[in-house]
């Protein structure tokens, strides 16, 4: 509650605006990036890779006028496929923590990526 969640939002916004991106997509909860001018992707016509709308799936306009034209499906990069093997072995090398799971802000989202409509 120190406001550094939306200056990152709004660093990698003006950065993606400097790059010349017309928009930023993500998957979040609506109630959270809503304050940071997100909107649902639904709005524009944006799906997921499997063709359905889904409620976590936000947008933000950086370029107002390209969004008329944004309509289609979002494709996770496969940078983003984790190996869980691999990434087990990438933990061991720091200090053990406790992983925490089943948090209130986990269900929701959970809950909110599940959320989907097929595209009609």
């Amino acid at each position: 509650r120190k406001g550094i969640g939306k200056s990152l939002i709004e660093r990698a916004c003006a950065k993606a605006c400097d790059m010349g991106f017309a928009a930023v997509l993500l998957c979040g909860d609506p109630l959270y990036y809503a304050r940071a001018g997100f909107e649902p992707a639904q709005k524009y016509g944006v799906r997921t890779q499997d063709d359905q709308f889904m409620d976590a799936l936000q947008i933000r306009a950086l370029a107002i006028e390209m969004l008329s034209a944004c309509a289609g499906r979002y494709f996770v990069d496969p940078i983003f496929d984790v190996d869980e093997a691999a990434a087990q072995r990438f933990d061991q090398e720091f200090e053990a923590k406790i992983k925490i799971q089943g948090t209130a802000s986990q269900k929701r989202f959970a809950e909110l990526a599940a959320k989907r409509r097929p595209y009609l």
